[in-house]
C-alpha cells in the first residue's frame, strides 16, 4: 500500500499558462475529450493508459518471477483505480480554474492534459531510466493586455485576473513554477532578464495571494517561445506573457523545462524564431578575408545532425506535447536540428530560481553536468592547417543549460610549440540534448571574425570526441563552412 500511494502521488498534476493564439473550446478534435465546465479538456482513455503502465509496473512488483500473469491482473486492476483517482484529481482542479475564469475580466483560460518524463537515461546514459510519468494539465491565457512592452509589471487588468487565478492554486501541496516571456523587440540578452522579472513579479503575487514561497519558482525564457508572430503588436502582445507550471518535485520541476527547452529548440510549435543576425558581420566587413579555414560555401542545412543527436526528450513522454496545444508543439511541424547556426540566433535559457533567495535550482558539481562536458577544452588540429578549440565546453545533465561562456582559440598555420594563438575571444553558446548525443551550438560577435557560428555534436555515450562538426565563417562576403570535429584535451 505504502508502494500504491507513491505511484499515485507521482500521478499528480501539471499546470501550465500560456499565451496561446486559440481561446474557447478549441480542444483537440480527438473524441476522447471530454469538458466538465467548458475550462478544461482532457481525455478519460489517457487516464486508463496511465493507470495500465502504472499497474504494469506494480504487477511485475507483485507477481515477481513466479507468478506474472498474477501479478499482471491485479496489477491491471490496482491501475484502473490510479488512473480514476487522478482523473478526479484533474476533475477538482479544473473546478478550481472555473471559479477563476467567472471572476476574469481581460483574459480567457483553457485548461488541456500534458504529461512529463522525469530521470530520464538520456541525461545519463550511466542510470537506467526509472520511468517516472508525472500527468498535467496546461491552461492556456488568451490575453494581450498582460504588459506593456518594456515592462516587468501586469497591467491592472492583468493583474486582477492572474490574482484570481493565484486562488486556485491555494491550498496545494506541489512545486509552482512562473516562467516569464517576451516578444523579440531588443537583445536576447534584454529579453531573458525581462522575461525573468516578469516571472518574479507574478510569483510574489501568487505569494501574496496565499500561495508558500517555499513552493515557489520563477524562470525567464525570454523570445524563445512564441506563441503568435512577432511581426504586429497584437501578436507581439500575446508573447509578453508568464506560465504557471504545478508539479509535485523540484525533480519534475527540472524535467518539464528541459522538455520545453527541447521542443523550443527543434521549433515544435510551427512559429519562425526572430530572423537570423549573423550576416550583418558580413555587410560591416564584406571583403573580410583575415583566416581561410578551408570551407566551400554554407548551407542552411546539415546531413544527419538530427540522426545522430537522435529523439528529442520531448518526442518520448508519456504523452508527446504534441497532442496538448499549439503552444506546446505542433504535429505537423516535425523538428528541424538539421538547420545550421546561420539560420538561426543565438537564444538564452534562463535558469529556475527560487523565490525564497533567488538562488538557482540546477547545481553545477561535475556530476551534474552531461559525461565529458563539465567545462572540458576540445581541439581539431588540422582545419586546413590550422588548430581550433573551444575550452569551458559545459551542460547540465537535468536541464540541457549551458552554464558559462565558451571560448573559442585559433592557432594559424600550427606549429608544435605555438604558444600564442592568433584568434581568441568568447562565445555564447546553447545545447539541444538527445537519445544519442549533445548538438552543442556556438554563436561568436564580430570580435571573433572571420569566425560566425558552430556547430558541433558530441555523442553521450562515446566519451571524448565529436561525431559531426561544422564551422562558419566569412570570406570574401559570403559565408563558407569548414569540418569540425574536435577531440577532447585529456588532462
Amino acid at each position: 500500500m505504502k508502494h500504491l500511494k507513491k505511484m499515485i502521488a507521482t500521478s499528480s498534476i501539471a499546470i501550465a499558462v500560456t499565451g496561446c493564439v486559440t481561446t474557447g473550446n478549441n480542444g483537440p478534435s480527438n473524441s476522447s475529450y471530454s469538458s466538465s465546465n467548458g475550462v478544461c479538456d482532457y481525455s478519460s482513455t489517457a487516464f486508463v493508459g496511465s493507470g495500465a503502465i502504472l499497474g504494469g509496473i506494480l504487477g511485475r512488483v507483485i507477481g515477481g518471477n513466479k507468478n506474472k500473469t498474477g501479478g499482471t491482473l491485479i496489477g491491471a486492476a490496482v491501475g484502473g483505480l490510479i488512473g480514476k483517482a487522478v482523473e478526479n484529481h484533474f476533475e477538482e482542479r479544473c473546478n478550481k480554474l472555473a471559479l477563476a475564469q467567472k471572476e476574469m475580466h481581460v483574459t480567457k483560460i483553457k485548461g488541456k492534459q500534458i504529461a512529463v518524463s522525469t530521470n530520464s537515461s538520456w541525461q545519463n546514459p550511466d542510470t537506467p531510466d526509472k520511468g517516472e510519468k508525472v500527468q498535467g494539465l496546461a491552461v492556456e491565457i488568451d490575453s494581450n493586455q498582460m504588459f506593456a512592452v518594456g515592462r516587468s509589471s501586469l497591467t491592472p487588468n492583468a493583474e486582477k485576473d492572474i490574482r484570481e487565478l493565484a486562488q486556485a492554486f491555494k491550498g496545494s501541496s506541489n512545486k509552482i513554477l512562473i516562467v516569464g516571456h517576451t516578444d523579440s523587440t531588443g537583445s536576447t540578452e534584454q529579453n531573458q532578464a525581462l522575461s525573468e522579472r516578469r516571472a518574479q513579479y507574478v510569483a510574489d503575487i501568487f505569494k501574496q495571494e496565499g500561495v508558500p514561497e517555499s513552493a515557489l519558482f520563477f524562470k525567464g525564457a525570454g523570445e524563445t517561445d512564441p506563441v503568435a508572430p512577432n511581426n504586429d503588436e497584437i501578436g507581439r502582445a500575446k508573447n509578453r506573457r508568464v506560465e504557471v507550471v504545478e508539479l509535485p518535485h523540484k525533480e519534475a520541476i527540472v524535467a518539464y523545462e528541459f522538455q520545453r527547452d527541447n521542443e523550443i529548440s527543434s521549433n515544435s510549435n510551427g512559429i519562425a524564431p526572430p530572423p537570423p543576425p549573423p550576416a550583418i558581420a558580413l555587410t560591416e566587413a564584406p571583403k573580410y578575408t583575415g583566416i581561410d579555414f578551408g570551407g566551400t560555401p554554407a548551407s542552411t542545412k546539415m546531413k544527419n545532425v538530427q540522426a545522430q543527436v537522435g529523439k528529442l526528450e520531448s518526442e518520448s513522454g508519456f504523452f508527446n506535447f504534441s497532442l496538448i496545444s499549439s503552444a506546446y508543439g505542433n504535429s505537423d511541424s516535425s523538428q528541424d536540428l538539421n538547420a545550421s547556426c546561420i539560420s538561426t540566433r543565438f537564444r538564452k535559457k534562463g535558469e529556475i530560481k527560487t523565490l525564497s533567495d533567488g538562488s538557482g535550482l540546477t547545481a553545477h558539481k561535475v556530476s551534474d553536468h552531461l559525461p565529458g562536458l563539465y567545462g572540458t577544452s576540445w581541439v581539431d588540429q588540422n582545419v586546413n592547417g590550422h588548430l581550433v578549440g573551444l575550452s569551458k565546453v559545459a551542460v547540465l545533465r537535468d536541464s540541457g543549460i549551458v552554464p558559462e561562456d565558451p571560448t573559442v582559440f585559433v592557432y594559424e598555420n600550427f606549429k608544435s610549440g605555438d604558444e600564442k594563438p592568433s584568434l581568441k575571444a568568447d562565445g555564447k553558446a546553447e545545447a539541444t540534448v538527445g537519445e544519442k548525443g549533445v548538438l552543442y551550438r556556438t554563436f561568436f560577435s564580430k570580435q571573433a571574425a572571420p569566425l560566425i557560428c558552430m556547430d558541433v555534436v558530441f555523442p553521450l555515450k562515446d566519451k571524448g570526441h565529436s561525431t559531426f562538426g561544422k564551422l562558419f565563417y566569412a570570406k570574401n562576403g559570403d559565408i563558407y563552412a569548414a569540418d569540425f570535429k574536435p577531440e577532447i584535451i585529456k588532462k
